[in-house]
């Protein structure tokens, strides 16, 4: 039976539209909970998060009611005048800017992670030895690891700029004047582990160019950057005038206005000796950042590249105790450090004949400097056993005979340390440096084994008795024989 109403309308239609429009009301209200619509396309929440959407207020107020708030929404109370025009544009916006912040910062992370990765991409190989150790040779041998960065005493460039540009010897920095063994300043030691840190990082950008353009050896042999430096005569000269300064004096007895105040963490603009500012006008601009640094600034962009483009970082050191190079270990957990050991009657061979004063005072005889020589050595390895296991286990002791006694085992000991798989570039070297081309063009290759010993002819008996007494504990430590 159909049922008329008033003015001809079938109330089973009417029904069944209402019905209808009940369904998508539910359905409307339902996907309010999961997703929010754009032109009535579903967009997914996360592409509204941070953004502020404004809708046209009676169709806030009357279809989504409470919903709104839910899901982030600004109502009709937060906006007196909100038109309906304004509200779409305002939508468009919003979403627009809030996918650009999305997609701005998935990149900054991308960007983040892939910096991360190119630091962790490659190992970094510290070597702690001593002066006359053979601890260049060692370098270089590592350096022919394939793809293979190699910085040459990089703390000559950190000390010198720590003490306005002199290079300071390595017996300055770790014994004072009188013989005794040197506490090292807080501020030196944090200053040091930082440009380290950043060499290894290849983070040139944040050091001051001092660090890697000295006034000795060039921290790196590559023919790039030596061309650079020569080019631009760098690293050859003096940045002041005064002798009080020089590397023959001792750190203990540099006067206060040798410190660069750059480097001093607490009290920054002020020294002992007075304010910065009147302290630097006795140095010609030695800490400008740009004059000096326009100079050198493509020579850092080399050292740069190449250490990003190098699966192996090797930063060789004798101006630093092992203490101070096992905080740098723990600071960065993709370090290792080989501690290069040499007989001390070798070392002590190499420095007579070299430095005056066996490379400490000038009046220090053979068997004082010996004594303080194998101090220094036990000290570092004591430094080494006191260490928790999974220090230890980054840290290898190499002695410098047994690389020439027992080349390829030692190689392939040395490999597996650092996780390297072939060794064959370094025996091929050795191989290289060991023979010669005489007078006659004849090749007459030596074993090293042959100048290893050489302070057996060349130290006298008696120097030698002395030195297997007074360093009697560092030889048994390391296992060299008496005689």
């Amino acid at each position: 039976m159909e049922v008329k109403l008033i003015n001809g309308f079938n109330l089973k239609k009417v029904l069944i539209c209402l019905s209808g429009i009940t369904i998508i009301f539910f359905i409307v209200i339902l996907s309010l909970n999961n997703g929010d619509f754009k032109g009535g396309i579903r967009v997914p929440k996360h592409h509204l998060q941070g953004a502020k959407i404004v809708l046209w207020p009676p169709f806030t107020k009357h279809l989504y009611g409470k919903t709104a708030s839910k899901v982030g929404f600004e109502t009709a109370t937060e906006h007196k005048v909100v038109h309906a025009t304004a509200k779409t544009l305002t939508l468009e916006r919003d979403l627009k800017l809030a996918d650009q912040s999305l997609h701005y910062r998935n990149d900054k992370l991308e960007e983040t992670k892939i910096s991360n990765q190119n630091n962790m991409m490659h190992s970094k190989v510290m070597i702690v030895g001593y002066k006359r150790g053979g601890t260049s040779f060692f370098g270089e041998l590592l350096h022919h690891f394939p793809n293979t960065q190699y910085l040459f005493e990089p703390l000559i460039g950190v000390y010198g700029h720590m003490y306005l540009g002199e290079v300071v010897t390595p017996w300055a920095i770790r014994i004072h004047s009188n013989g005794t063994i040197r506490a090292i300043p807080e501020y030196e030691e944090a200053y040091a582990i930082t440009q380290l840190h950043h060499l290894f990082n290849c983070n040139y950008q944040k050091m001051h160019p001092h660090v890697y353009t000295n006034k000795g050896p060039f921290v790196s042999r590559e023919t790039e950057f030596t061309d650079c430096m020569e080019g631009k005569r760098l690293g050859r000269t003096n940045d002041y005038h005064h002798k009080e300064c020089s590397r023959n004096v001792y750190l203990d007895k540099l006067p206060n206005y040798c410190i660069n105040p750059d480097i001093l963490t607490k009290d920054r603009d002020k020294n002992p000796d007075g304010l910065r500012s009147e302290i630097l006008t006795k140095f010609r601009n030695f800490n400008d950042p740009i004059g000096f640094r326009k100079k050198v600034l493509k020579c850092g962009e080399i050292l740069q590249k190449q250490c990003q483009s190098s699966s192996t970082v090797v930063i060789k050191l004798i101006r630093s105790r092992m203490s101070t190079a096992i905080k740098i270990l723990k600071r960065d957990p993709d370090i290792k450090i080989i501690h290069y050991i040499r007989d001390p009657r070798g070392i002590q061979d190499s420095r007579r004949r070299t430095i005056v004063g066996y490379a400490y005072t000038r009046t220090m005889n053979i068997s004082d400097s010996s004594r303080l020589l194998c101090k220094i050595m036990l000290n570092d390895a004591e430094t080494v056993k006191s260490q928790p296991l999974h220090i230890k286990n980054r840290i290898l002791q190499v002695r410098y005979e047994d690389i020439l006694l027992n080349r390829n085992t030692s190689l392939a000991r040395i490999s597996n340390f650092l996780g390297k798989d072939d060794w064959s570039p370094l025996a091929t070297w050795m191989d290289q440096i060991d023979c010669i081309t005489n007078e006659y063009g004849e090749k007459v290759c030596t074993k090293g084994s042959d100048s290893m010993n050489k302070w057996h002819e060349n130290l006298q008996k008696h120097d030698q008795t002395e030195i297997a007494k007074t360093c009697a504990g560092a030889l048994k430590y390391f296992g060299y024989p008496k005689t």
